[in-house]
């Protein structure tokens, strides 16, 4: 490989040498990496398949050589291809994503580079759900800006070849991966509104009802970002914006609201079990908690309305009685007489 690599040098002038040059280091790195590739030496297998596919592009710039020498060159890129992304499919996706990184500019090959670019786009997406299931909005969101790079550069490919599989494919990946910013956000501004609520109530002598307002903000905020985008983290803020009516600023209709819409969203994730869930328990319990205190007003009220039919009844019934007692009397007095 280094003669090769001395008479690209030497040949830099002559454009037919160089590029016959480049190919020959193209066929041996190329045969290099497939012996690496067996042997299990991936970092090393990688470089030269890196070095295969600098040398292989450069060679395909050549100039007035049979197409026979084209199709040679080409029959070796692609499965340089097919082979690196078969190996970084076995790589953490840190690390996958890292390797794809440096070798997706490296093709000329609008195609070639597509293939990476694609693969490198899913893998960036992939972290991000993986994030986000861990509750790690952070992670989640710093793995969605990264596919914003490779996403630009199919969108200049998609352009430049109209290639209709890549435009559909961006347009999958821009709405799956705007989906999963929203839900993100809306943990990331949940989480800032219960750092606040916890100062206001937990650090302030007085409660700052500007910083409670602030709160119920962030969480209305929240419910915006993940409605129809995903219903547990929309009954989750709807849950804690409950909270706040129901505990800090005791607005028990604006609470009970809340949580009547916690448990309608909670009814669409039927038959998954929500009992352990805190956010759903809480809903529940403040809600049977309301339903307690309206039986018990009403049976108030009842006993209320009750007593007074009573009170009006045994008013009556001492008429009745003194005025049987009076004619009693009047009959004895008739009769003595």
């Amino acid at each position: 490989k280094q003669w090769y690599q001395r008479r690209v040098a030497i040949t830099a002038g002559n454009d037919k040498d160089r590029c016959s040059a480049d190919k020959n280091i193209c066929v041996s790195t190329h045969n290099i990496a497939k012996i690496l590739l067996e042997r299990n030496e991936i970092d090393l297998c990688l470089y030269y398949f890196k070095e295969c596919l600098a040398h292989g592009d450069s060679a395909l710039g050549a100039e007035a050589m049979a197409q026979e020498w084209f199709d040679d060159i080409e029959s070796r890129i692609e499965p340089v291809i097919s082979d690196i992304l078969d190996i970084v499919s076995h790589m953490s996706y840190d690390k996958r994503t890292r390797v794809l990184y440096r070798l997706c500019s490296i093709p000329k090959s609008k195609e070639h580079q597509a293939r990476m670019l694609k693969q490198l786009t899913m893998d960036y997406f992939h972290q991000s759900v993986t994030a986000l299931a861990e509750g790690n909005f952070k992670s989640c969101l710093q793995a969605i800006a990264e596919i914003y790079t490779p996403q630009m550069k199919l969108e200049e490919i998609s352009e430049s070849n109209g290639d209709i599989d890549i435009a559909n494919f961006i347009i999958t990946m821009k709405e799956d991966s705007f989906k999963t910013e929203c839900i993100a956000r809306c943990m990331q501004t949940r989480c800032v509104a219960d750092e606040l609520l916890s100062s206001t109530i937990n650090d302030a002598e007085d409660l700052d009802l500007v910083a409670v307002w602030q709160v119920i903000d962030f969480y209305k905020e929240s419910i915006l970002l993940t409605r129809e985008n995903d219903v547990e983290q929309e009954a989750i803020s709807l849950s804690k914006l409950g909270k706040v009516y129901h505990e800090v600023l005791k607005q028990k209709g604006k609470a009970k609201e809340m949580f009547m819409l916690v448990l309608q969203l909670a009814r669409t994730l039927q038959p998954r079990n929500l009992s352990e869930e805190e956010w759903f328990r809480y809903s529940s319990n403040v809600l049977a908690e309301y339903q307690r205190e309206e039986i018990r007003k009403e049976e108030k009220e009842w006993q209320e309305s009750r007593q007074k039919y009573l009170d009006q009844m045994e008013l009556k019934l001492t008429e009745l009685k003194e005025k049987r007692k009076k004619d009693r009397l009047r009959l004895c007095v008739d009769t003595t007489a």
